[in-house]
């Protein structure tokens, strides 16, 4: 018969061997730009590039005529059947302006396209025009979002006084990912 402190470490192991298990099955890399939408809102225009794997099978399931491009009826079935669902996760990012949490409500301009051999897709959101904090992430750990930026080129349109956006990294439950922070000057 186990003793209770042989039961324990058995449970323990077991514990940690079913984290072992978890880790991302897509990667996509996100990058983000910036633009003024109105005197109190900015236009966040994002282009997802998916790993080679994961566009691989959305090009198999949506390129209904193999003619290596998204067109019409098939990048709208990819918004319904691979795209929408994401909006139950607020699109894949943590959003803060002043600190409270912000939903992104509805995204526009989607779009879907083959490049070489990568699906990228493109959308847009608003975002109020102040100090905000943007971190793409999946909680469930299912979707790596890698962020990436180039400052001088994604905030040439910004037409604020003041605008500051640090990119940094920030401890989000157990993993360090990266924060976009943009900070306005009212």
């Amino acid at each position: 018969m186990l003793s209770m402190n042989k039961l324990i470490l058995i449970f323990v192991l077991l514990l940690i061997s079913l984290n072992m298990f978890a880790h991302p099955h897509m990667f996509i890399d996100s990058k983000i730009t910036i633009a003024t939408h109105s005197s109190d809102s900015l236009l966040i225009q994002t282009d997802w590039q998916f790993d080679p794997y994961f566009s691989l099978s959305l090009i198999e399931d949506f390129d209904y005529d193999k003619n290596g491009l998204f067109e019409g009826a098939e990048i709208d079935s990819l918004e319904v059947n691979a795209f929408n669902f994401v909006q139950n996760f607020n699109y894949l990012y943590d959003v803060k302006v002043n600190e409270s949490a912000f939903t992104i409500n509805s995204v526009s301009n989607f779009k879907a396209y083959i490049d070489e051999e990568d699906v990228h897709y493109t959308f847009e959101y608003i975002l109020p025009k102040k100090n905000a904090k943007i971190i793409s992430y999946d909680p469930t750990y299912y979707i790596e979002v890698c962020a990436l930026m180039s400052k001088s080129q994604d905030l040439q349109n910004v037409s604020f006084e003041e605008k500051r956006v640090r990119v940094n990294f920030e401890m989000y439950g157990k993993l360090p990912v990266p924060q976009f922070e943009i900070t306005v000057n009212e």
